[in-house]
């Protein structure tokens, strides 16, 4: 995998990471991860963790989330106040967590394989397949 994929998986796993976290406190998600004890990592590389169908299911939902992202960003860039900010990230928030509850991939595994794809490049280099693949053989998105 060339540098500048891995730079692209983790500059985009990052924003899509801080707008579906935005939205789990309205998903009631937030409260179950805190409550839920901490897993010991499992010995295995983190690609191995993944079924292909499921990393699969996350690019094509990685990819309806970017496309959000691309929608709402000048949006809030052109917002004028907090309020209008925030109503505006608030409404993209709910988007991105309705595409991924409506794919194969819950929001609680969309953002663990987001943080796993951050440290292990071998999980990276895979989704990088296979969001080329999800978008018709195109790249994986840049902005």
């Amino acid at each position: 995998m060339k540098g500048n994929d891995l730079m692209m998986i983790k500059k985009y796993s990052i924003m899509a990471l801080a707008a579906v976290s935005l939205a789990l406190p309205a998903t009631g998600l937030a409260v179950a991860q805190e409550a839920a004890p901490a897993q010991p990592q499992a010995e295995q590389p983190m690609a191995e963790q993944y079924s292909d169908d499921t990393l699969r299911s996350f690019a094509t939902a990685f990819l309806q989330v970017d496309e959000v992202n691309r929608e709402y960003t000048p949006r809030l860039q052109e917002a004028t106040t907090p309020e209008e900010q925030e109503q505006i990230q608030a409404e993209a928030s709910q988007q991105m967590v309705s595409i991924v509850e409506e794919s194969d991939v819950t929001v609680q595994e969309y953002t663990s394989i987001m943080q796993a794809a951050q440290a292990d490049p071998a999980l990276a280099e895979k989704l990088t397949q296979y969001i080329g693949e999800a978008s018709g053989g195109a790249p994986a998105p840049a902005q």
